[in-house]
């Protein structure tokens, strides 16, 4: 059987970026031509040191990926068997340039314990292990609980409860803070501009903390399922994937618009508040769904982590919005009925 040499790490890793697939892949990998059979890869197997053997990977002599198949069936079938008949010819592959992120959620995707790694002309060049699929999770889980936490910029260090400073501590969680401070501030600002709104019907201040909550709870659901879906889909149809939510959230709204209408009116026996209470809860669950996919995208196409919009910084601002859309109709009801 022909020796098949794969790119050594030293030629290419200048150009990539930190986190791609081709700085955490293996390139000591078992990789063998399709007219070889089980007896040939065994003597690969005996007489060479792999960083990976999960699976063996079948390439043409021009190195394009063509077909892999797990080292199990080396020693299943018998040493005649040619290597094209056991191969699947259709492998799940990531570019080399790929996010560790993507690599790990991709190999979640089609529960395989390891992802070949590819150039753009689709030629192996290595193997990122299952292993290091695993601590990619590991610390992507921490970091995205971080960013919700409002801890940034994101360090794993800060769970040593030994080693972290108050120092380090304060550095890291004041930021995000700060950011809710100001907010805060902005929504009582909003709340004081409308309070001929509030002295018409005090009900109204009852129904604040359930329309944000309703919100936010909203925008999160469409916000982790986005981050998620466009770490794992490069080629996301963003319109298809918007307008289906888009179909999902008012749905939602619609339940949720009409319930909280029901509570109004029961609470304060008062049309008014019943449409002003089951009109805003509508409108901020839909605009809490548009800000839940703006952001995220807006940041991942400036390169920044999209997981930062599921912190305090995307929280302030669906509160924000909330409170004004809430006033805001509350204004235009009270008009209406003068």
């Amino acid at each position: 059987m022909d020796k098949i040499k794969l790119k050594s790490k030293t030629r290419k890793e200048k150009h990539l970026p930190p986190d791609a697939a081709g700085h955490i892949m293996e390139i000591k990998i078992p990789a063998v031509l399709p007219d070889a059979t089980m007896g040939d890869v065994r003597n690969l197997l005996s007489g060479n040191k792999f960083d990976t053997v999960n699976y063996i990977y079948v390439i043409n002599k021009k190195r394009y990926l063509i077909g892999v198949f797990p080292v199990k069936e080396v020693f299943l079938k018998s040493v005649d068997t040619v290597v094209s008949k056991v191969m699947n010819s259709d492998p799940v592959s990531v570019s080399i340039y790929a996010n560790s992120e993507h690599v790990a959620l991709t190999a979640l995707k089609h529960n395989i314990k390891a992802i070949p790694v590819v150039d753009v002309e689709d030629r192996l060049l290595g193997v990122v292990a299952s292993d290091t699929i695993l601590q990619i999770l590991n610390d992507e889980n921490i970091e995205d609980l971080l960013h919700s936490a409002g801890i940034s910029p994101p360090d794993l260090s800060i769970f040593d409860s030994k080693g972290a400073s108050v120092k380090m501590h304060v550095k890291k969680r004041l930021p995000w803070l700060v950011v809710g401070l100001f907010g805060g501030i902005v929504a009582a600002l909003i709340i004081s501009f409308f309070e001929e709104a509030i002295r018409a019907e005090l009900a109204l201040v009852a129904f604040i903390p359930a329309i944000v909550y309703i919100a936010d709870a909203a925008g999160n659901q469409t916000q982790v399922l986005f981050i998620r879906t466009i770490a794992l889909e490069r080629n996301l149809d963003f319109k298809r994937y918007a307008l289906k939510e888009l179909k999902v959230v008012s749905i939602l709204a619609v339940f949720l618009g009409f319930g909280f209408a029901l509570a109004g009116f029961l609470w304060a026996f008062s049309s008014q508040v019943a449409i002003i209470v089951g009109t805003s809860v509508f409108m901020t669950v839909i605009v809490a769904m548009v800000v839940a996919l703006a952001l995220p995208l807006a940041l991942q196409k400036r390169n920044f982590d999209p997981a930062i919009a599921s912190g305090p910084f995307a929280t302030v601002l669906r509160d924000i919005t909330n409170l004004l859309i809430y006033f805001s109709i509350a204004r235009i009801v009270f008009a209406l009925y003068a």
